[in-house]
C-alpha cells in the first residue's frame, strides 16, 4: 500500500455514512429545474460523493456505496438488464447483471446509485411528462456514473500524460466506450508526447 492510499483508508475511517444520501439530495434547490441544470446537479453530486468518501485517486472504490446505511448491491445472474434499484424490506436494493464484465458493472452500480439518489426529487429534477422523464433520467445517472469514475480535472491530468486509451481506461477502471464519451463530453482529446511541449507552451502564453 503507498503512502497515497494508506492516508486515504484513515480518512475514510472518520466518514459518517449515514448523511451521505441526504447530503448528496440537499444539492437539489426546492424547485423544478431544467435538463441541463439536473445534469450540472448530477456533475455536483458526483464530485462531493468523492469529498465525502475521501477519494483522491483516479480509481473510485465502488464497494464504498455498499457501506451507505439501508444500501445493497448484488450481482444477480441472468438479469434481463444491466441493473435495477428498487426499494425492498427497508432497504434500497441495486441489482447488476453479474456477466458483464468489471468495468460495466461499476458504471451501472453507480447509475443505479443516481435512481436512488434522485428518487425523493423526482418531480424537481425532471420532465413533468412520463415518456421524456424516463429519458432524461438515464442520460443524467449516466452522466453521474461517467463524474464520480472520471472526474474531469483528474481525466484531464491524466491525457496530458498519456495519449493511450488503453491506459487511461486501466487507470479509471473504465472500458473504452465509456472513456471515449467522457473524453467527448469534456471535448478533450489525449495529447501525443510529440505534441506536448507545443500545448504546455500556448497554455503559459495564454
Amino acid at each position: 500500500m503507498t503512502i497515497q492510499q494508506n492516508t486515504d483508508v484513515q480518512r475514510r475511517s472518520d466518514i459518517n455514512f449515514d448523511t451521505v444520501l441526504h447530503t448528496l439530495r440537499a444539492l437539489v434547490p426546492d424547485r423544478h429545474v431544467s435538463h441541463l441544470e439536473s445534469l450540472h446537479i448530477a456533475e455536483q453530486q458526483a464530485d462531493l460523493l468523492r469529498d465525502i468518501l475521501h477519494i483522491t485517486t483516479d480509481t473510485f472504490p465502488v464497494d464504498l456505496i455498499e457501506k451507505i446505511p439501508f444500501v445493497s448491491i448484488t450481482p444477480v445472474h441472468e438479469l434481463p438488464v444491466s441493473g435495477i434499484a428498487f426499494w425492498g424490506d427497508h432497504t434500497w436494493k441495486i441489482h447488476i447483471r453479474a456477466e458483464e464484465p468489471l468495468s460495466r458493472r461499476r458504471f451501472n452500480t453507480l447509475h443505479e446509485f443516481k435512481h436512488v439518489i434522485d428518487h425523493p426529487n423526482l418531480g424537481r429534477l425532471y420532465d413533468g411528462r412520463p415518456h421524456v422523464a424516463a429519458g432524461e433520467r438515464e442520460l443524467v445517472a449516466d452522466h453521474f456514473a461517467a463524474c464520480v469514475l472520471m472526474p474531469a480535472d483528474q481525466l484531464r491530468r491524466a491525457s496530458l500524460e498519456t495519449v493511450d486509451r488503453c491506459t487511461l481506461a486501466g487507470r479509471f477502471h473504465v472500458d473504452h466506450t465509456q472513456l471515449g464519451h467522457r473524453l467527448d463530453d469534456l471535448d478533450l482529446t489525449p495529447i501525443a508526447p510529440e505534441q506536448l511541449s507545443i500545448y504546455v507552451t500556448e497554455r503559459r502564453i495564454t
